[in-house]
């Protein structure tokens, strides 16, 4: 045994995929169906998904250091869905889908923390539950949890939220990007 064989990605077991694939669809509400074509494989930190193939059984065995699509993060107490995972898949989150308009966006883009209520004066917030879209002022307090952020058709990243503050995960190059962008009326302009 060499000194990173703790490191890299191991295939999971038929029980593992299963409490994965229910966390993911009891958190953000995405099918078991929508995953079940793809391998998962786990690190330490980080949840890979590998595409199925009928020869991916001769590959078990290999030490891979890298494979496939980084998918969702290791955290202390919540799973993160990745960038990737979030702009390849987000169109079947059903569930901690906060739709915010381009102001809100940017405030985001720019705070690392915000007061949720600071937000609710920008431009209005929907919660996507179960399909259907609830008015964020309606809601007294948010689960604790990570929820994804879309703005105009475009899913930007992950936000956590605790007791109605919202703390951003926006990578860098998505800060960059909508902050690179102009605002008139209330729209992005590209």
């Amino acid at each position: 045994m060499t000194q990173w064989d703790s490191s890299w990605p191991k295939f999971l077991s038929q029980d593992e995929r299963d409490g994965l694939f229910a966390c993911l669809g009891r958190e953000f509400g995405i099918p078991a169906t929508i995953l079940s074509p793809y391998e998962l494989l786990k690190t330490s930190r980080l949840y890979y998904l590998l595409r199925h193939h009928k020869k991916i059984d001769a590959l078990r065995p290999l030490k891979i250091q890298n494979a496939g699509l980084p998918a969702i993060r290791i955290m202390k107490r919540h799973l993160k869905p990745t960038t990737e995972f979030i702009r390849s898949f987000g169109q079947f989150f059903t569930k901690r889908l906060i739709i915010v308009g381009s102001k809100a966006l940017m405030t985001i883009a720019t705070k690392k923390t915000i007061e949720l209520s600071e937000l609710t004066g920008l431009s209005d917030l929907s919660l996507l539950d179960k399909g259907r879209a609830i008015d964020i002022r309606s809601i007294s307090s948010l689960e604790t949890g990570f929820y994804l952020i879309k703005c105009r058709e475009i899913f930007w990243g992950s936000v956590f939220i605790r007791d109605n503050i919202l703390i951003s995960y926006f990578s860098k190059n998505i800060n960059k990007t909508v902050l690179s962008m102009d605002i008139c009326n209330n729209r992005l302009i590209c």
